[in-house]
């Protein structure tokens, strides 16, 4: 909502003064330049990475360097989160999430793996305690805080058990030489109910 622009000065900014080993994720894709050199900010500027025409509505193809029209996705294991969030079953939900071996959910896994070691690393280094990051990402981000999410996936066990099949050798470093998983239990003090919304 606050456009390419302002996105590229916060991107640019924590790859300017960040010094870890994770450095280079924070890098900004050459395809946000590109928009940004033909003035496409967003909506301010009428199209970004999405666009609408009359009744068309269109994204920008990474790999083709140009607008496609935008496709309706639909993921099976989506579907079933959903059904299983309505009822209120949680943990049924991101199981079926965990159990998925498709292209998406795989990239859903990494995604979310990445975000709960990434979270707990940078706590452990900048606050007085590793739940900082809970803290910061649920009043700070309206995130699902990273410790909660461990407890929701069935604990500190089972967290490194799908780091260990779903990640790179350099996060699971990262666990062990921070040793950061023996500072944290598996009980967060934010629910992650209150996390987790449906967009229907």
């Amino acid at each position: 909502m606050f456009g390419l622009d302002t996105s590229k000065s916060i991107i640019n900014y924590i790859y300017d003064n960040i010094e870890d080993e994770f450095k280079e994720y924070f890098k900004l894709p050459n395809y946000v330049n590109e928009l940004l050199n033909n003035n496409y900010k967003g909506i301010k500027t009428g199209c970004g990475l999405y666009k609408k025409e009359e009744d068309k509505e269109y994204v920008y193809d990474i790999k083709n360097n140009d607008y496609r029209l935008k496709n309706k996705y639909e993921f099976y294991f989506v579907n079933e989160m959903k059904k299983n969030i309505k009822i209120g079953d949680y943990k049924e939900a991101f199981e079926i999430l965990i159990n998925d071996e498709s292209k998406e959910a795989k990239l859903c896994k990494e995604m979310i793996l990445e975000y709960i070691v990434y979270s707990l690393y940078v706590a452990d280094m900048v606050a007085d305690n590793i739940y900082a990051c809970d803290d910061a990402m649920a009043t700070g981000f309206c995130w699902l805080p990273p410790i909660s999410y461990i407890g929701l996936i069935g604990g500190k066990e089972r967290f490194y058990d799908l780091v260990e099949k779903n990640l790179n050798k350099e996060w699971i470093k990262v666990l062990n030489n921070n040793k950061l998983l023996e500072k944290v239990n598996d009980i967060s003090r934010y629910d992650y109910r209150k996390f987790i919304k449906l967009d229907c």
